[in-house]
């Protein structure tokens, strides 16, 4: 069973009182893996197995890992100094999370040569990063504005290892990469309100 979500610890963060980050993502509890084909090529000199799963990540982990990298980033700038008077109300409209996996295993035999043509596979289905956000001052909506991060994700292949190691190595840069759309998201909030003033 593949399960790429079994390292997942508590995602701790400490709130802002100048930012509110909200997300219909937030509510979503539930992982999906569905395992999409299989195949399975026994020859004398070729070997190969390869299973596709179509997978996504809940909604939930996806907003706390982005809601994590934004509240670093408002800690390490000291957002109420900037801001002053200003809340900013951030949403989180589209966070990438669905995948798909490709799990190869196999071998090629060539003379007295063994050649491995294992590998772990995975490509992003939906890619684009999409938030919004609403910037008030004394209780006044003063500006609003949509953000687009689109690409975020490449394909991301390892060739020779197991399928535990492969989904914890990619967890791993997953979350890391979601913590830095946070981080990119807030300082394009921050550096956009700078040049308004």
């Amino acid at each position: 069973m593949i399960d790429f979500y079994a390292d997942s610890k508590k995602i701790e963060f400490v709130e802002n009182s100048k930012l509110r980050i909200t997300s219909p993502l937030s509510d979503s509890h539930v992982n999906k893996v569905e395992k999409t084909s299989s195949s399975f090529l026994p020859i004398i000199v070729y070997y190969a197995s390869k299973d596709e799963f179509e997978l996504e990540f809940n909604g939930n982990y996806r907003y706390k890992l982005v809601k994590q990298g934004i509240l670093e980033k408002a800690n390490k700038m000291n957002l109420e100094d900037v801001l002053g008077s200003k809340n900013i109300l951030i949403k989180l409209e589209s966070i990438p999370g669905h995948f798909q996996y490709v799990s190869q295993s196999g071998f090629i035999y060539v003379l007295y040569f063994i050649i491995d043509i294992s590998e772990n596979r995975i490509i992003q289905l939906k890619n684009d990063f999409v938030a919004s956000y609403t910037v008030i001052d004394n209780g006044n909506e003063i500006y609003s504005k949509q953000v687009v991060f689109p690409g975020i994700f490449t394909e991301f292949i390892m060739p020779e290892t197991s399928v535990n190691e492969f989904t914890y190595i990619f967890n791993l840069d997953y979350k890391r990469k979601l913590n830095n759309v946070g981080h990119k998201l807030l300082t394009e909030i921050v550096n956009d309100l700078e040049f308004k003033n």
